[in-house]
């Protein structure tokens, strides 16, 4: 319960008691003050009986002297007892004027002078009165009783006079004190009646209000406008803040009902506090139903949490997973499966903590992820397993073969002896048709343990687990037997497919997994030089043969051998912006710096990587080269963008990403000035995994580009189809654009599509200023080629260049430095 100290009535009554208590003190102090006066009039009463009895001795001795004359005037022999009065009288008219009281009263100031006048007055006139000569004394007692009776008047009155003034003084002070508590009182009463119309009864209002809004309330209860302008701010301030929150609710709300995605509110006991339109399609329940109940009973949070017994277990669950999205099987109220897409973030509400689950039904999204991974990792055609997919078994095969040399591993490679007759003969679709049936032809040959690939093409591969030698040629005997016997036969036609095989057994001289295979694919070449349909085990001896044919067909070990060594390096080409003539990035090409490849150009490497699965790993060198050089200092790239070439091989490899990150890591470059180009023939090839790819480095905040455009099929409807802000106008069309209306209306067509669907635009291989004049008036973005600049490596090489002839307009190129 609060304090009553902590309400405002309840410190305003505070207040007022300590103020009773302070006019209760001054009320005392007053009753104390009275009492002192009234003991002081006591006081002075009894000092007057004092001096009143004083009196009546002085007045008793007076009498006692006019007794004694009057005896004397009878006996006159008495006189003596005359003398023995007078000296009395002397005798208490010292008293009386040693009391204090009565001595300072000025009346009294000359009793005793006075009565020794009169008893020298009397003794004289007592001598002569004894001798006859006067007459008795009797009118100076008189004279003296009257003194007497005086000076007890005025000792009378002026005690009754600061009695009376006493007691007036305290009945005043007495009414004055009671009227100051009263009018005190009524002042507070009236203080407290403003206060509790005035302040305390709007403000309860405005509380009770909010607490109506906090309960969800709207408009339950309303707040009238006081009197008094602080609280009129007060609640005029409520009413507008009233008014915002309502609206920003109702906006919050629309936007709540309006996503797609479901929103569900739960407190720290995993209680459901509330939870949107979405919500309840993927739930499929209302929000009453929901309301209230346990999470755990909607979205299975046991698969989640094994601890969920143990007292705060689920929100520790829940807090460990915030920020992560969770895939996990769910069924909806009626009992329907679906797969269900969850995401917790926590906020705090005072001490509090809620929690937010962002749910969707990913059914559809999962089913989709999965033949994305079906096609990254499968054929699509034979549904037998991809290169990718095969060499990444080979390698963990090779690896455990390097510890367990007993363990036997082996590679049988086969290429269809008369595939290209069939495809050229009966068409391509009985070719794919072919394909189709030889896998399963050999599926069928196969153990459980043998893994069955599709390389491309008619070419096949088989890994074998637990064999030597000879068992390996036994298993590439039978599965030549098996396709020597079987006849495709296609639209009433019948054709004959043999197979030529090739065996490749691991042994401690294999370097890696790339010379496993190409060993197995050497062994068979040379199976299908010896007369085909035959099965050729790779032997000690054919490693010169293979060296020929390794120079012969493209230079495969020169380029692992530049791999190896890092002898793949980067170099840049400038890119300009065809309006203003400024370099607005580079180009990043790789080069080969090795002497055996003087006078071999990319376009001749590049396809033997390709084929030997080595073009991913010349793209990641180039991406970490940059990223080193970029570490090292970026200030030779401030302000541009800088772009990369990537292999068909590339799109979707797993290490292509994890040299981006890196690249991203370094800090010197934000993620949207890195484009990644991809060729339009490699997009074509598998245009969902190409998506995919694309759609990642997006979501890394870099920029795509789709490179060679036109060198393909150049359709239209499947860019749509890719997330790419740059379009790369292939250089045939460039080329001679000058001279050659046609190219110059198909390059304004391909820019006007790509600006109408948001991409901007880079023509390759200008070489005339007159060219790029055509493109500038095509409304081209940007451009490159020999006219800026040639690829150059790394160094002080951005340097102005004098302005071409008919441009008219300043640039930067990008050209190499004197010595390289």
């Amino acid at each position: 319960m609060r304090s009553i100290s902590q309400s405002l009535r309840g410190r305003f009554l505070l207040t007022a008691l300590v103020l009773a208590i302070v006019l209760l003190g001054i009320s005392a102090y007053g009753q104390s003050l009275v009492k002192a006066i009234g003991a002081e009039s006591h006081r002075q009463i009894q000092t007057y009986y004092g001096s009143h009895r004083l009196l009546q001795e002085t007045k008793t001795a007076l009498g006692q002297v006019e007794r004694a004359l009057h005896e004397a005037m009878i006996h006159p022999d008495a006189i003596g007892s005359v003398r023995a009065a007078v000296a009395g009288l002397r005798a208490a008219v010292g008293r009386l004027t040693s009391d204090p009281t009565l001595a300072g009263q000025p009346i009294f100031s000359g009793l005793p002078a006075a009565v020794d006048e009169m008893s020298t007055r009397l003794d004289r006139d007592l001598g002569r009165w004894s001798r006859g000569e006067a007459a008795a004394p009797v009118g100076l007692v008189d004279g003296l009783r009257d003194v007497l009776h005086l000076c007890e008047r005025r000792v009378y009155d002026a005690m009754v006079d600061k009695t009376y003034l006493a007691l007036g003084t305290s009945d005043t002070l007495s009414i004055i004190i009671w009227g100051l508590t009263g009018v005190i009182f009524l002042i507070v009463l009236a203080a407290y009646g403003v206060f509790e119309l005035s302040i305390r009864r709007p403000v309860l209002r405005v509380a009770e209000a909010l607490r109506a809004e906090g309960r969800g309330a709207v408009g339950e209860t309303d707040v009238p406008m006081p009197r008094t302008i602080e609280t009129w701010l007060l609640v005029d301030a409520f009413n507008g803040m009233r008014l915002q929150v309502h609206s920003r609710q109702l906006r919050l709300q629309s936007v709540l009902e309006s996503t797609s995605d479901g929103i569900i509110t739960v407190d720290d006991k995993g209680s459901i506090e509330s939870i949107n339109g979405a919500a309840e399609r993927v739930l499929g329940l209302t929000r009453d139903e929901a309301v209230g109940r346990p999470l755990g009973d909607l979205i299975p949070l046991d698969r989640l949490a094994e601890d969920g017994g143990e007292e705060g277990a689920l929100s520790r669950r829940l807090l460990a997973l915030r920020g992560r999205e969770i895939d996990l099987p769910a069924r909806r109220a009626d009992g329907a499966a679906f797969h269900l897409s969850l995401k917790l973030s926590d906020f705090m509400l005072g001490e509090r903590r809620y929690f937010n689950a962002l749910i969707a039904d990913v059914t559809d999204r999962k089913a989709m992820i999965d033949r994305l991974t079906f096609l990254a990792q499968r054929d699509p055609l034979t549904g037998l397993i991809n290169r990718r997919s095969f060499f990444d078994d080979l390698e963990k095969a090779v690896a455990r073969a390097g510890r367990f040399p007993a363990a036997g591993v082996a590679v049988i490679s086969i290429d269809l002896d008369r595939f290209k007759y069939v495809n050229d003969s009966l068409g391509h679709q009985a070719g794919d048709c072919l394909l189709k049936e030889v896998a399963e032809v050999l599926f069928g040959r196969l153990r459980e343990t043998d893994l069955l690939a599709r390389l491309g093409g008619d070419e096949f591969a088989v890994l074998l687990h637990g064999v030597n030698r000879e068992g390996a040629l036994h298993v590439a005997e039978a599965l030549r037997l098996c396709l020597a016997d079987y006849a495709f036969s296609y639209d009433g036609k019948s054709v004959e497919i043999g197979c030529s095989l090739g065996v490749a057994t691991w042994a401690a001289d294999v370097d890696d997994p790339e010379d496993l295979l190409a060993r197995a694919d050497m062994a068979m070449r040379l199976a299908k030089r010896a007369g085909r349909n035959r099965v050729h085990l790779f032997e000690e001896g054919d490693l010169e043969v293979r060296a020929r044919v390794v120079a012969d067909a493209g230079y495969s070990k020169l380029i692992d051998r530049g791999l190896r060594n890092n002898l793949f390096r980067p170099v840049f080409q400038p890119i300009i912006d065809v309006t203003s003539g400024a370099v607005v990035g580079h180009e990043t090409l790789a080069r080969l710096h090795d002497p055996a490849a003087i006078g071999l150009t990319m376009d001749v490497l590049i396809p033997v990587a390709e084929r030997f699965g080595l073009a991913v790993e010349i793209d990641r060198q180039i991406i970490l080269a940059v990223t080193e050089a970029l570490a090292e200092d970026a200030g030779w790239l401030e302000g541009g963008f800088l772009s990369f070439n990537l292999s068909a091989q590339s799109v979707g490899d797993g290490r292509i990403f994890s040299a981006v990150r890196r690249l991203i890591a370094t800090r010197r470059l934000p993620p949207q000035a890195l484009i990644f180009e991809i060729t339009e023939t490699a997009a074509i090839a598998s245009l969902a995994a190409a998506r995919t790819f694309l759609k990642a480095l997006t979501d890394l905040g870099c920029k795509t580009a789709l490179d060679d455009f036109g060198s393909g099929y150049s359709s239209f409807t499947y860019l749509r189809e890719l997330p790419v802000d740059f379009l790369k106008i292939d250089g045939r069309y460039v080329r001679d654009i000058h001279h050659d209306p046609v190219k110059a209306a198909m390059v304004q067509a391909i820019n006007t599509v790509a600006h109408a669907m948001g991409m901007r635009t880079i023509a390759e291989c200008v070489e005339e200023a007159s060219g790029l004049e055509v493109l500038r008036q095509s409304g081209v973005d940007c451009a490159q080629g020999f006219l800026f600049g040639r690829p150059a490596p790394l160094g002080p090489w951005i340097v102005p260049n004098p302005i071409p002839k008919g441009i008219g307009r300043p640039r930067l190129a990008l050209v190499a430095p004197e010595g390289r």
